[in-house]
């Protein structure tokens, strides 16, 4: 009996010194993102995060990895603060960052869905509704122009597309297609 309230105290102890010193590590974490040392600070909220699963080590991760500019590794982080976080507040920052890390690599459908998501858990988030409407009208203008592209492709496969054609073809001063037409009508 009494050697089981002595493990028990010792391993209580031990997980108040393990949480401690992931508080430290936070700490110096924080102090290495305020010198704008983001690489550093990334690897320290990481260290941070092993001995204290918080939601806030893997947030403040992310961020520094957002402004160190790696993107996917940010992305990663942002997930994985999603998944450990206990509240909406902690979620609906995560999904909001998430959705700016997806925005920076042009990925604006998954931008779009984050920040609807930071705005299901925090609906009076006015930033995520300025930027969900940014990610909207960037998505709508990428379809716009992989659509644009997607028709110039098919153009160009219906020219069959060779580059001494066009030059007699600009030489004569006549389109691909009226040639086309010319030679459907002669056969």
């Amino acid at each position: 009996m009494r050697l089981l309230m002595i493990l028990i105290l010792l391993g209580t102890f031990m997980q108040a010194l393990l949480a401690q010193s992931g508080h430290s590590l936070s700490r110096k974490a924080d102090k290495l993102y305020r010198q704008n040392n983001y690489e550093e600070a990334a690897k320290t909220y990481d260290n941070a995060a092993s001995l204290d699963q918080s939601a806030k080590n893997k947030y403040n991760k992310g961020n520094a990895l957002l402004q160190a500019k790696k993107m996917d590794e940010a992305v990663q982080s942002y997930s994985e603060a999603i998944e450990s976080a206990e509240n909406s507040k902690e979620k609906a920052h995560a999904y909001y960052n998430r959705g700016n890390a997806h925005f920076k690599k042009e990925k604006y459908q998954e931008s779009v869905k984050d920040y609807r998501e930071a705005l299901r858990h925090n609906p009076t988030d006015i930033q995520a509704k300025e930027n969900l409407a940014i990610a909207k009208k960037k998505l709508k203008q990428q379809e716009q122009e992989q659509q644009q592209n997607q028709n110039k492709n098919d153009q160009n496969k219906e020219c069959n597309y060779n580059p001494y054609k066009h030059y007699i073809y600009n030489l004569l001063k006549i389109s691909p297609q009226s040639a086309n037409r010319a030679r459907h009508q002669q056969r």
